[in-house]
This record gives C-alpha cells, sequence and structure tokens, in this order.
C-alpha cells in the first residue's frame, strides 16, 4: 500500500544487499529510522511502496504515520509474557 502518509517502518536507514532477497533486513541500528510510500502532500513520483526517506526517529509532520496491522496469534500458554 502506498499514498495517504510517509510509513514509520521497522528498519533502520542503512546499506542492503545487492542480492534479490524477499524481506531483506538492514542494519541492526543506525542513526535515522525509513519511512516509505510517499504522502498526500508530494508529487506522484513519490507515491511509491519502493520510495523511501530518512529521519531521526523524534522526526514529526504532518504527513508522516503509520500503519496499523493485526495478526490473530493463539495464547502462548507454556511461556506467556503478559498477564491478564
Amino acid at each position: 500500500m502506498h499514498g495517504n502518509v510517509w510509513e514509520w517502518v521497522y528498519d533502520w536507514n542503512g546499506n542492503y544487499s545487492d542480492e534479490l532477497l524477499t524481506d531483506p533486513e538492514g542494519p541492526a541500528f543506525a542513526l535515522n529510522k525509513r519511512q516509505k510510500s510517499g504522502s498526500w502532500l508530494h508529487s506522484r513520483f513519490t507515491l511509491r511502496s519502493a520510495k523511501f526517506r530518512f529521519f531521526l526517529p523524534s522526526f514529526r509532520d504532518s504527513t508522516t504515520g503509520f500503519r496499523l496491522a493485526f495478526q490473530s496469534m493463539p495464547a502462548d500458554t507454556a511461556n506467556p509474557d503478559l498477564l491478564l
């Protein structure tokens, strides 16, 4: 998905391998976090899921957001992380 707002993503900004990979991983830590996909304020050339930019994690503006995702998972009864 793309457009609407620049999305914060899990990856830190850094160099990626040139190999063809599915779900490549960037560096474990860096100064800046990545954002992807462009926003309502920017040109149509930035409205691509492959388009990215990067900022300090504290960066805020009206064109930056995040996308919520949900995946139902069975409870881990053997090693619960959270007691309800």
